[in-house]
């Protein structure tokens, strides 16, 4: 894969030092097991999923990328859906090579911890965000079918994630010192299993110095979201 870093004039030496073209060459494998009735928004299941990247040893990354997905929901009285969804990853680089800006661990934004601007959880340089190299976050929700009941929901819910630098000799530690925390309610829209689109007021209760972090309306539109 041919890559490209472009750098704003007002970003961080941190970030322009990366800049430029790279080559990445990896291969991938999953192992999951899915009982989830639908995977979107599920009323029931469960889901275990575990994901291994391996880079090298052509191309200018190397290192090695472990990431667990968690998933369970089941119904509640009076129609309520309760949903928890948790990740944990981390990635290494392999030999001297220090693992690229673009391959590193971000958070933040509407499809895992809320409320915080996208991919700026993590070690910041001035203005801009370096990642990290591991990373756990996890949302529990509530939910209530509304009018169609497969396609639209109310929702309440608590998101929280950490990010621990990519040289971290305490990785533990580290993600507990940096926990972000959020809370919110609002409404999701489901087309179909396609895609999902969320519309949210989002209340950070929990940020670090730094944090790029909002309390307000938030929308956010993908696939994967915790």
């Amino acid at each position: 894969m041919w890559r490209t870093l472009r750098a704003s004039e007002d970003s961080a030496f941190s970030v322009r030092e990366h800049a430029g073209h790279t080559m990445k060459f990896s291969v991938e494998n999953s192992v999951a097991f899915d009982s989830r009735d639908r995977p979107i928004l599920a009323s029931k299941g469960i889901l275990a999923r575990l994901t291994q990247e391996y880079a090298g040893p052509f191309g200018d990354s190397s290192f090695i990328r472990h990431q667990l997905d968690l998933q369970a929901a089941a119904p509640l009285p009076l129609g309520l859906i309760l949903s928890a969804s948790a990740q944990l990853k981390y990635v290494i680089g392999l030999g001297d090579r220090e693992v690229h800006l673009l391959d590193r661990i971000y958070l933040g934004g509407q499809q895992d911890v809320r409320g915080f601007g996208l991919n700026t959880l993590g070690v910041r340089s001035e203005n801009s965000c370096l990642g990290g190299g591991s990373a756990a976050c996890g949302v529990l929700h509530v939910y209530r079918p509304l009018f169609p009941p497969q396609m639209l929901f109310a929702h309440a819910f608590v998101s929280t994630g950490s990010v621990a630098p990519v040289r971290s000799r305490n990785v533990v530690r580290d993600l507990q010192d940096s926990q972000r925390v959020s809370i919110g309610l609002g409404v999701a829209f489901i087309f179909r299993n396609i895609f999902r689109l969320e519309v949210n007021y989002v209340a950070p209760i929990k940020h670090c110095v730094g944090d790029a972090q909002s309390t307000g309306l938030h929308i956010g539109c993908g696939v994967n979201f915790l």
